[in-house]
């Protein structure tokens, strides 16, 4: 009898989870699972530079290692070079979805090209000082852009629509280099970052059959701030002002609209 139990009781555990995987199978929809693809698009980067120092007292001085005017801080400060990139882009994405319903969830990992190219160069007049005169060059620089995002979206027969938001990461190149004719004196900065930023956007997804589907999307993204100090501020051959901190930034943004082809598995 304990024999004949314990077969039984086999049985029913077999027969339990082979129902179980059937189950799990024919419950799987067709937006659950993995996801891979390729997209292309394009983009328009966003950036603007800023340059100079602060002013403390009492300006031009050797024996204080301080060199800037307040005036001169000043216009430096109004000299903000921007510009906006407009370039076609490449890029591809992983991620997993799983869906309830008429609902899907899931993650998005992906990475795509995002070039940047910003050069000024300004040469005026110091505004304290006539007889004086100085160039800013600045330079910013972005290539890639790399993301993590989650997803949210809600299914109409074959199409799903979804908003989307995570987090971004870019390569900012920033440089800023001063030259004037007062001493004739030199400064400069040069960075090179990762700069991690949030995205957010919102997208359409197609099946297509056969675990293929199409997707549109549209994304920004705000990288915010990268900045870069130091303290090589000199003139030419004689004295250094360590005192007046040169200083560079740049606020990096981007607006991507891309299509891809995306295969389910």
């Amino acid at each position: 009898m304990q024999r004949l139990w314990r077969t039984g009781s086999m049985r029913g555990w077999t027969v339990g989870a082979a129902a179980l995987a059937l189950a799990s199978v024919v419950q799987a929809g067709p937006w659950d699972g993995w996801h891979a693809g390729a997209w292309v698009g394009g983009t328009n980067t966003r950036a603007e530079a800023r340059a100079g120092s602060s002013f403390v007292a009492p300006g031009y001085s050797r024996s204080g290692g301080t060199y800037f005017e307040a005036a001169s801080v000043t216009q430096l400060d109004r000299i903000r070079p921007g510009v906006d990139d407009r370039a076609a882009v490449l890029g591809v994405s992983v991620g997993r979805d799983t869906s309830q319903g008429a609902r899907v969830m899931g993650w998005t990992v992906d990475l795509g090209q995002q070039p940047l190219r910003l050069n000024s160069r300004t040469t005026q007049v110091y505004d304290c000082c006539a007889w004086a005169s100085f160039t800013l060059e600045q330079a910013v620089r972005t290539s890639w852009t790399a993301g993590w995002r989650g997803r949210w979206g809600v299914v109409q027969g074959d199409w799903l629509w979804y908003g989307t938001a995570g987090l971004a990461v870019t390569d900012v190149r920033l440089s800023a280099e001063l030259t004037d004719t007062a001493g004739p004196s030199q400064a400069s900065v040069a960075a090179r970052r990762w700069r991690l930023g949030w995205a957010l956007g919102a997208g359409v997804e197609r099946q297509l059959g056969a675990g293929w589907s199409w997707q549109a999307q549209w994304l920004t993204t705000d990288y915010g701030t990268v900045r870069r100090t130091s303290n090589n501020l000199i003139e030419v051959g004689g004295a250094a002002f360590p005192n007046s901190p040169w200083t560079a930034s740049a606020r990096v943004r981007a607006d991507r609209l891309s299509v891809g082809l995306m295969r389910r598995w």
